[in-house]
């Protein structure tokens, strides 16, 4: 904690920005400010945040998250004090760093959920900013990443951000014409998305060095193929960047009685991204026109798989869970 304790002309850089300040506008020289200062704090939190006051808690060491719970709240209060008195045109990323790991470290410490805190605390520029970074850093990861992005935007105010994480939103969510890609099978035969259509249809998107994929294609998949799956096509899409080592494991990630694509490396990237598959493995689910039911069908075991799988396909027939007997 000596670090966020030091005077500010004892920080690493700020001397240096002192001496350039005659040669700088104050539009300059506040944003360099800003930036030298705010990423000093912010590295110093984060590095009390995630190795100090969570392993405290962790190895339930009472007396180190004592200590951290008495003196940062005052320490904290003091620091935000002085990145708001700064009040630049634009904040700088260094402002942004800062107010972030200060929100996760005060969340942490009130036990708030940190989208409540960023709405509560900060106003228009800096709460949509924060909201925004919060949300592209976690929204590939969220089993239900349409929720999680119409949670977000409802906690912000109008702004290019609440725009585009609203644009995300609907591009994410159901019933809508999956983007247009093409693909090459083991024989080399070109395909594209629009041989999708016709029957109901499971994308399962993996690479052949991921030991998740091989498990989940092992232990989940292939069970519920075997076991029939009525009307519903399985296609399996590699995104490897060298075909032949896609052939040669094949029958590990995936079968070779199945309908095998491989992504081409050309149009991979900007298709995943779209539909934030940044991890693997993964799955897709269509209708039978090739619209989207569900960006990433949930459970990582045969059964739930398949419960979540025939609830996605037969909505009629799932009774919601606050109404269950």
């Amino acid at each position: 904690m000596q670090k966020l304790t030091r005077p500010i002309e004892n920080i690493p850089g700020y001397r240096v920005l002192e001496s350039r300040k005659g040669y700088l506008t104050s539009v300059q020289y506040n944003m360099l400010k800003a930036d030298l200062l705010g990423r000093y704090y912010a590295e110093a939190i984060s590095t009390i945040r995630r190795f100090g006051y969570s392993v405290a808690k962790a190895h339930q060491n009472s007396q180190a998250v004592s200590r951290i719970e008495g003196l940062m709240p005052e320490i904290l209060a003091g620091l935000k004090a002085q990145m708001d008195q700064l009040e630049n045109e634009e904040l700088s990323g260094g402002e942004v760093y800062f107010y972030k790991e200060w929100a996760s470290f005060q969340a942490a410490l009130t036990d708030q959920e940190y989208r409540d805190l960023v709405a509560r605390e900060f106003q228009k520029k800096t709460k949509n900013t924060l909201l925004y970074v919060y949300a592209m850093e976690r929204v590939s990861s969220q089993e239900d990443p349409v929720l999680f992005l119409a949670e977000t935007v409802g906690a912000m105010d109008a702004s290019s951000y609440r725009s585009e994480l609203k644009a995300m939103q609907t591009r994410l969510s159901p019933n809508q014409p999956i983007r247009f890609a093409e693909f090459t099978s083991l024989d080399g035969a070109h395909f594209d998305t629009e041989d999708l259509k016709g029957k109901p249809t499971l994308l399962y998107f993996y690479f052949s060095t991921c030991t998740h994929s091989a498990n989940f294609f092992q232990q989940v998949l292939k069970p519920i193929e075997q076991a029939g799956m009525d009307d519903l096509q399985l296609v399996a899409i590699s995104v490897d960047n060298d075909p032949e080592l896609w052939k040669s494991q094949l029958t590990t990630y995936s079968d070779p009685k199945l309908t095998n694509w491989l992504l081409p490396r050309n149009d991979w990237r900007g298709w995943l991204d779209h539909y934030l598959i940044t991890g693997y493995p993964r799955t897709m689910l269509l209708d039978a026109e090739g619209n989207i039911l569900s960006i990433w069908v949930k459970g990582r075991t045969e059964s739930s798989f398949r419960s979540n799988l025939d609830s996605l396909l037969n909505p009629k027939d799932s009774i919601p869970d606050n109404v269950k007997p």
